[in-house]
């Protein structure tokens, strides 16, 4: 409150249940002794929607808020509070410590929120300041364009823009990007997931790799063995006893049959 300045108009708002009598007599009278009684005010933190807009300097909030402080009346009386400061005017909260203090008076609109101070006038309380914005609620500016930028603007508001001048979507796209990847320029290793052949590979990567690399025509993958019955992917329990997939787990119609690590370890 040391940035209180004379003469400035000035409002207390403090809560009953929170608040002694004691506590509110020392924080009047520092701020009364400051600004000079007859621009101070002292009110009840419920009353603020009847309050004139615009009219203070300074709103000092006296353990008000109530815990937790996003709650939905703190967000509103923080709103009204910043309705009737005028531009640029300033919100002193006397509060205990909390780390959601200042979020919440950023979401509330509030800026230049300054350092937690200790309050000397109420025991056990921090002193927060901050600021409204140096523009009122409702208010505009018009915007200032460059002559192209306007050009376009003036030219869509009367209707000079149609859909004939949109980009056709058919033009972004050519030839080449219709025409479907070979299946081998795809391949990737069954084991790391990725267009690098391990080093005991059995799926061909290895060879596709290096006829890529020799320039020399890429060999097709391996193809996977054709199920007479075409219910070999659904497990054992489906498979006849010469079955190429038996004893191997379940898995989706063309997909690669490959063994997790710990199949392959004993039980004992």
């Amino acid at each position: 409150m040391d940035s209180i300045k004379t003469g400035e108009k000035l409002l207390l708002l403090w809560n009953e249940n929170e608040t002694t009598s004691d506590d509110c007599t020392r924080v009047s009278q520092k701020l009364s002794d400051t600004v000079g009684s007859t621009n101070f005010e002292l009110g009840s933190g419920s009353g603020t929607s009847k309050l004139e807009a615009s009219k203070y300097d300074t709103v000092v909030l006296a353990k008000v808020l109530k815990s937790p402080l996003n709650a939905v009346e703190n967000i509103v009386l923080l709103a009204d509070v910043s309705r009737i400061l005028k531009s640029s005017g300033r919100l002193v909260v006397i509060q205990p410590s909390s780390d959601d203090l200042e979020s919440t008076l950023v979401l509330s609109g509030f800026a230049n929120i300054s350092e937690p101070v200790p309050q000397a006038a109420i025991a056990d309380c921090i002193e927060v300041t901050c600021t409204k914005p140096s523009f009122e609620i409702g208010s505009s500016k018009k915007l200032e364009l460059k002559e192209d930028a306007k050009a376009v603007w003036e030219a869509a508001q009367k209707g000079g823009v149609t859909l004939e001048d949109t980009i056709d979507p058919d033009l972004l796209i050519d030839e080449e990007d219709l025409k479907k990847p070979d299946a081998a320029s795809l391949l990737v290793c069954g084991t790391t997931g990725k267009r690098k052949a391990c080093k005991d590979c059995s799926c061909g990567l290895d060879k596709v790799l290096a006829a890529e690399n020799a320039g020399d025509e890429t060999p097709k993958p391996q193809d996977q063995p054709k199920s007479s019955c075409g219910s070999c992917y659904l497990g054992d329990a489906f498979r006849c006893a010469s079955c190429p997939y038996l004893g191997m787990p379940a898995f989706k119609p063309g997909e690669k049959v490959t063994l997790n690590a710990s199949m392959l370890q004993d039980d004992i």
